[in-house]
């Protein structure tokens, strides 16, 4: 016999338990989100909120390429997004992948969502295995850390996040470190000493996976470093060398120079264009919101076959208070006698590091650092608050008491009859399944097919009210990203139109606080006969209006529009949406100025002047009316000139001194030839200038002598609010 066919037929089972996780985990899928009644040419989410933020961005990917400058958004420009970073190329090309077998962005979206299924499944067996869990009983585990309700609950709506595969992933270095297998350190030679081994297996596969995790998830990499960290120490604590830390640091070093990498294109754009508060900007005290709970860990999920069962969390998550989307970081009844198995082995005393008191220890530390007040808490607020949701910690707990529960079965099973772990691994899954999953977790169909059916008939027939490749303008002027409800309208609502249309450009999707969303909300701003002229002007053929955004339901904004531009031209079936047409309107003023006018006006409407603020200001939200932007005792203002020739402008601002002692605002800007100090003798004083503005981007600063006393995060001694930006034509 050829010495090299076991090895073959080993190769050929292993890769055969493989595919029966990948299989088993589709199966069950179909199963419980009744999939045989699905239509995948129906996005499997209705188009507001997220899920309507998705449905754009894999429309963006098709189209575009990459996410982060959509030519059919932010029209007459395009919606760049570089202040809102999504840094997840792994995903990207995985939409672009699945993009080459399918007809429709909505096709492409659903595969993407239910393809984490089956990934996670198998990414998890893998460790488990790895980690020296039998594959009957790793089949089983790995399907009930796939199914855990937190996938369910972010599947159609936190896709990125649904894709918690490189947990286990970047896990399996930890373990490895806990173990004394260290990446960038070769094995113990016969004096125990270990010297420095770049290329080696162990190496290699710890910057595989790393980079893998940084790609795809900015969270669970951050999470990874922490546990590495964690592990680094809790093995150098026991070996009495700091070869173990330097292992994990180095490990993570690799994570975050990847990570970095990706977040790139957002720094170089940041940097050239300046920053932007009004943008994803994240309060330290949000990790106390959005934290992880121990009670909801051990808690059943809400919609749990036993129904008195689900109504004891269902009671729970409406009275607790910052109930939100930690609710769904339930481990099950399988998970949670790990978690506890992990708590009480801490109180166990053994001589020297073993898997098992590995995994209590980075247990105890994740509850530490996600739990209300715990170490992610002082994080936020010392270092960097832009990590929030520490719930989402809940996957890495729930793999690790998997993993305890996967050990001891098989030191059980091993001590029994045989295939005594075949009948164990078969009621663990099915009893894992049973507890977390839910026949609630199924999309609707048949309201998904009629919602879908309505949208797609009311887009194709504005598509066909319209010339190919017309601009439409959308109110309300809504600003993105993460305006929340206006009114009854939801968030992202207005992507719906990219998601669904073909050629037609839309307004909406730029990025709030930069030149495009200003020229947006201030042509919104204008009464309707100069909203309408100038909407000609800029080239638009449309006015799009959703009346849920409207306090009146746009009765008033509708009549307006039918005053000036009759009827609309399309209306959705329940009248909520409406598009009218500016054909008319764009005859009627053609017909009263000449060519050499209407290129005059044009660029006048087109390459206005705007102001951003930008370092040192406060962040404020997109309510309306208008939020006064306050800002530091030292703060920066961007002027931005689009046209080829000067302009005069007058910059309005209201001073407010919070200090009984004199201060000095200095107000200079190198390229506009302005230096100006300022003396504020009362509490608040308004002051003006004018300004001649260049063609260009211009900084304009804002300081105030002397500095206010106090840790930066503490009232300061003066703020200043940017009133308006005035043009002189």
């Amino acid at each position: 016999m050829n010495s090299a066919e076991p090895t073959r037929d080993a190769v050929r089972v292993r890769l055969a338990w493989y595919v029966a996780v990948a299989v088993l985990s589709v199966a069950y899928l179909s199963y419980n989100f009744r999939l045989h009644r699905a239509d995948l040419s129906v996005p499997l989410a209705t188009p507001n909120n997220d899920a309507a933020a998705l449905l754009s961005l894999v429309t963006a990917v098709r189209e575009d390429g990459w996410p982060w400058v959509v030519t059919r958004l932010g029209a007459p420009g395009t919606a760049e997004r570089y202040d809102y970073p999504l840094p997840e190329l792994a995903h990207y090309l995985t939409i672009r992948l699945i993009d080459q077998f399918t007809s429709s962005p909505f096709e492409t979206f659903n595969w993407w969502c239910l393809l984490s299924y089956p990934v996670t499944a198998v990414c998890a067996f893998g460790v488990l295995r790895a980690c020296g869990v039998s594959r009957p009983v790793g089949l089983a585990l790995a399907m009930i850390y796939s199914f855990l309700p937190y996938h369910a609950g972010r599947a159609f709506t936190h896709t990125m996040l649904a894709y918690y595969h490189t947990v286990p992933l970047i896990l399996l270095p930890a373990v490895w470190i806990a173990n004394g297998r260290l990446p960038f350190f070769s094995s113990p030679g016969p004096s125990g000493r270990r010297s420095i081994a770049v290329l080696n297996r162990t190496t290699g596969w710890a910057i595989a996976l790393g980079v893998l995790v940084a790609v795809t998830s900015p969270y669970y990499a951050f999470f990874g470093c922490f546990f590495l960290a964690v592990a680094g120490l809790y093995r150098a604590l026991n070996e009495g060398s700091w070869r173990p830390l330097w292992s994990a640091v180095l490990t993570a070093a690799v994570v975050s120079a990847a990570g970095f990498v990706c977040s790139l294109p957002f720094v170089l754009a940041q940097r050239e264009h300046g920053p932007n508060p009004a943008v994803a900007h994240r309060n330290a005290n949000e990790a106390e919101v959005y934290c992880l709970k121990v009670t909801q860990l051990a808690l059943p999920t809400g919609d749990h076959r036993v129904g008195p069962l689900g109504h004891v969390t269902r009671t729970y998550n409406a009275e607790a208070p910052n109930s939100n989307e930690n609710r769904d970081s339930v481990l099950g009844i399988v998970g949670v006698t790990g978690f506890l198995i992990l708590l009480g082995r801490l109180l166990l005393f053994r001589n020297g590091p073993t898997l098992m008191s590995g995994l209590s220890i980075l247990n105890v530390s994740a509850v530490l650092l996600g739990a209300s007040g715990g170490f992610g808490g002082l994080f936020n607020f010392l270092v960097f608050p832009q990590i929030r949701c520490y719930n989402r910690v809940c996957v890495f707990i729930a793999f690790w008491s998997l993993l305890a529960v996967g050990l001891l079965v098989d030191r059980w099973a091993a001590r029994g009859w045989r295939g005594r772990e075949m009948l164990v691994a078969a009621g663990l899954l099915a009893f894992g399944l049973w507890d977390t999953t839910s026949v609630h977790q199924a999309p609707r169909h048949s309201e998904l097919r009629a919602q879908h059916a309505a949208w797609a008939d009311f887009v194709y027939r504005m598509e066909e009210a319209m010339p190919p490749g017309a601009m439409v303008f959308q109110l309300p002027a809504a600003s993105y990203p993460e305006v929340g409800v206006t009114h009854r309208m939801p968030d992202y609502a207005h992507l719906a139109c990219h998601s669904f249309s073909r050629t037609l450009r839309w307004s909406y999707g730029t990025a709030r606080n930069r030149r495009w969303d200003e020229w947006h909300r201030s042509i919104a701003a204008e009464p309707p006969e100069a909203m309408v002229s100038d909407l000609c002007l800029a080239g638009f053929s449309g006015v799009y209006v959703d009346r849920r955004g409207y306090a009146d339901g746009g009765q008033a904004i509708i009549a307006d529009l039918r005053r000036l531009l009759g009827p609309e031209v399309v209306s959705a079936p329940g009248g909520e949406q409406a598009l009218f047409s500016l054909a008319r309107a764009e005859g009627k003023l053609r017909s009263s100025i000449d060519s050499a006018r209407w290129d005059q006006e044009r660029e006048r409407v087109l390459n206005r002047p705007c102001v951003l603020c930008q370092e040192g200001f406060f962040p404020w939200s997109a309510a309306e009316p208008a939020e006064p932007r306050r800002a530091m005792y030292r703060a920066a203002l961007r002027l931005i000139n689009p046209s080829s020739a000067p302009r005069r402008v007058k910059v309005t601002l209201n001073w407010e001194r919070h200090a009984p002692r004199e201060i000095d605002v200095h107000v200079r800007g190198p390229t506009l030839d302005f230096d100006r100090h300022y003396v504020p003798r009362v509490e608040r004083q308004r002051v003006e200038f004018e300004l001649r503005l260049p063609p260009g981007e211009h900084r304009l600063t804002l300081e105030s002598t002397p500095e206010p006393v106090g840790l930066p995060r503490m009232h300061c001694a003066w703020t200043t609010t940017v009133v308006e930006l005035a043009v002189h034509d």
